[in-house]
């Protein structure tokens, strides 16, 4: 089969560099995305300055509508104006003619609403200096003609028609009635002339607004296909990324099954091991006991001795196949509670009295402190004696003089124990590891105390598993307080796997 000149260019590094194809391409490509992120930048320049001038622009053109809106409302007010003022001499000569009140109503109205008017027409020309000058030459006039007016029906009121005839046959309010109307169109005309003014100057600002929004959509537009360009060969490429990542995180996936199920494996083994393990053990412990009561004959003093060191190191080690036997439980989701009514401050007494001889042994004060309130309880009985023998049994353990006090109340329907010592302490970046499986506070080979560093770990899994919590507070070279609370009344139906799993932490 004949080879393409490429697939000898990729195997031939020699030939590759000779034909600096390879390098004509690379420099062809970063070139053009040179060229690409200029031109992307400078529309991004331009763009911005369009934006601005078209901001400008239509705010410009906001204005010149909003004081076109005001020139037009000014007219209608002026309008509405002279209506009124019509209206009240309309109705005044017709009370006058009749002398029915009826007539009156519209002069009542404008008594009102020529005030009204003239305070929104001197809002509306506030920025205009001689339009409000205008204003204040037409008040008095106004003003004069409605007390022109007010006198005339009172003069009817009073005197009757010919008294007011007479007078109107006097008076001047058909003159200022004309001033009237004179000085309101001269307003029109002022008002017209800038509504004019102002509509060409809004149209003026319509057409500038509509060029640069024109203009900075097509800009957009070039920024939009520059960009396109631009993330041309990065969408490709990220493309191949997301394809290797997929493949990746598939590879992943399949190793994580296969590391739950070697864990799954690995607890279950342990769980098998550590109760085939037991039975021996167990038999150790009772052979030993049987020959120390010299029930299989007299024994001397080194043979009491050796059999005693014996049967210690056969019960530690099953107190560590214990412990191994319950991590393992929890861990393969297959420990279970028993829920049932107990005796709380019963348990907490045998607890007490289990650890003292290991505390008068070593001369170390132990004190309970168990609140008169503490009676039944509805839990596992046997997890919550192997959670405060463990703390307990810790505290004792690590305390080389003083005391350790234990404590128990009731709170919010929660049993609470606490365990205070005087021993070691923890540092406080070792506060949580302690409750990992196989931490200890004194670990390596020199440690000066005995066990797995599993007690911690196993009693805040079955505090969980009961749903409670359990605290430490420490403090270096001061001691220690180890706190737990459980429900006085576990729900029931918690021994489920899932609500196992759920507690069994990293």
């Amino acid at each position: 089969m004949s080879r393409r000149p490429v697939d000898y260019l990729l195997e031939n590094p020699r030939a590759r560099r000779a034909s600096g194809w390879f390098g004509a391409s690379k420099n062809r490509e970063i070139s053009f995305e040179r060229i690409v992120t200029a031109g992307f930048a400078l529309a991004l320049v331009g763009l911005a300055a369009i934006s601005l001038v078209a901001f400008r622009s239509i705010e410009k053109l906001a204005n010149e509508a909003g004081q076109v809106k005001q020139t037009q409302e000014a007219l209608t007010r002026l309008s509405a104006l002279l209506s009124t003022m019509t209206d009240a001499e309309t109705g005044q000569r017709g009370f006058t003619i009749t002398g029915d009140e009826r007539f009156l109503e519209p002069y009542r109205t404008a008594l009102t609403n020529y005030a009204i008017e003239l305070r929104e027409l001197r809002r509306l020309t506030a920025d205009n200096p001689a339009r409000q000058r205008q204003l204040d030459a037409l008040a008095p006039l106004l003003e004069a003609r409605l007390a022109t007016s007010t006198m005339m029906i009172d003069l009817r009121r009073t005197q009757g028609f010919e008294a007011a005839r007479r007078e109107t046959a006097t008076a001047s309010g058909k003159e200022a009635q004309d001033e009237i109307r004179r000085r309101v169109a001269e307003m029109f005309a002022t008002e017209e002339g800038l509504l004019r003014q102002r509509e060409a100057q809004t149209a003026v600002a319509a057409r500038a607004s509509q060029t640069v929004i024109i203009g900075g959509s097509g800009l957009a537009i070039a920024v939009v296909a520059l960009a396109l360009l631009r993330l041309r060969h990065d969408i490709a490429a990220r493309w191949r990324v997301e394809i290797q990542l997929r493949k990746l995180n598939e590879e992943l996936s399949v190793a994580r099954d296969r590391a739950e199920a070697a864990d799954r494996l690995k607890s279950a083994f342990l769980a098998t091991m550590s109760h085939e393990l037991r039975t021996p053990l167990n038999s150790i412990i009772g052979f030993t006991g049987i020959i120390l009561r010299g029930l299989a004959g007299p024994l001397n003093a080194e043979q009491r001795k050796q059999l005693g060191m014996v049967q210690g190191s056969a019960r530690h080690l099953l107190a560590l196949i214990n412990d191994v036997l319950d991590i393992s439980k929890i861990e393969a989701g297959e420990l279970k509670v028993i829920i049932a009514p107990f005796d709380a401050r019963a348990v907490i007494g045998r607890v007490v009295d289990a650890l003292r001889p290991m505390a008068e042994a070593k001369r170390l004060a132990l004190r309970a402190e168990v609140a008169p309130e503490i009676g039944e309880m509805v839990s596992d009985v046997r997890r919550v004696e192997q959670i405060l023998l463990n703390l307990l049994n810790n505290a004792v353990k690590f305390t080389e003089r003083g005391e350790v006090t234990l404590r128990a109340a009731v709170e919010d329907g929660r049993l609470r124990v606490s365990v205070a010592d005087t021993g070691i302490g923890i540092e406080p970046q070792d506060v949580e590891d302690i409750f990992r499986p196989f931490q200890q506070v004194d670990a390596g080979l020199t440690r000066a105390h005995e066990g797995t560093g599993l007690g911690l770990a196993i009693s805040r899994r079955l505090a969980g598993l009961l749903r409670g919590e359990i605290h430490a507070a420490s403090e270096w070279g001061k001691g220690s307080t180890f706190t737990v609370t459980l429900p006085l009344r576990a729900a029931e139906g918690k021994k489920d796997a899932d609500a196992i799993r759920s507690v069994q932490g990293p």
